[in-house]
């Protein structure tokens, strides 16, 4: 684990299981592509979350993500990585029409800077 350091730009990597989700906060070294990790969260889903869509529980683990890391990341560009495609279209264009649901995360989240990028769940550093 290392220390947040306001020059290097910052990762949000979040994943889950059926019963749960989890979060990264981690950091891009200047000139490579590794990441240091600065901390780790995690919960449990709530009766009523764990029937949602799967499209919804992935956004929910976005947003529940991000807001965990407030205080890093507020004011900053950062990347939330995911590993469902779908927010990836939905998050980066501003034309889409999601459900109500996310549509109402989406505004909680427009304090935020940040570009969300998909990457290939069996290379998520969230799942280990």
């Amino acid at each position: 684990m290392a220390y947040f350091d306001t020059k290097k730009r910052s990762l949000v990597v979040v994943d889950g299981s059926p019963c749960g989700i989890s979060a990264i906060l981690a950091q891009k070294e200047h000139h490579s592509q590794q990441c240091k990790i600065l901390s780790y969260a995690s919960r449990a889903l709530s009766p009523v979350e764990t029937r949602y869509s799967q499209t919804d529980i992935e956004g929910l683990r976005l947003v529940w993500g991000i807001e965990h890391f407030r205080m890093f990341l507020i004011g900053s560009e950062f990347d939330a990585i995911t590993d469902h495609k779908a927010l990836e279209s939905i998050f980066n264009n501003p034309r889409s029409r999601p459900p109500a649901r996310i549509d109402r995360w989406m505004m909680r989240l427009q304090p935020f800077n940040f570009k969300v990028i998909y990457r290939k769940g069996s290379l998520n550093e969230a799942d280990y």
